[in-house]
């Protein structure tokens, strides 16, 4: 992405998400959807205007929707975790 190359990009990160559904990159909060996602929305920028971006649009959505599906997945864990940790030494 640093280098301008957004196809790219978005298909690497694209590849790297279903190998693991996502898991194993970053810090497993969706972060790889939403990356992939911001890759797709720059893509579309440099469309030319009269392209339809309907579809491409509703996939940048499906994508940024199971980044917050992930982000809540991940919340949820991490406070289960800490309030048994928490429990635990309280007790």
């Amino acid at each position: 992405m640093m280098r301008g190359e957004w196809a790219a990009a978005a298909e690497t990160l694209r590849l790297a998400a279903d190998k693991k559904d996502g898991w194993g990159w970053g810090v497993n909060n969706g972060d790889i959807w939403i990356a992939e996602s911001a890759a797709r929305l720059v893509l579309l920028a440099e469309l030319e205007r009269d392209v339809d971006v309907t579809q491409p649009l509703a996939d940048v959505a499906r994508l940024l929707e199971r980044g917050a599906a992930r982000a809540a997945e991940v919340r949820v864990r991490v406070r289960v975790r800490f309030r048994l940790r928490f429990r635990l030494r309280v007790s």
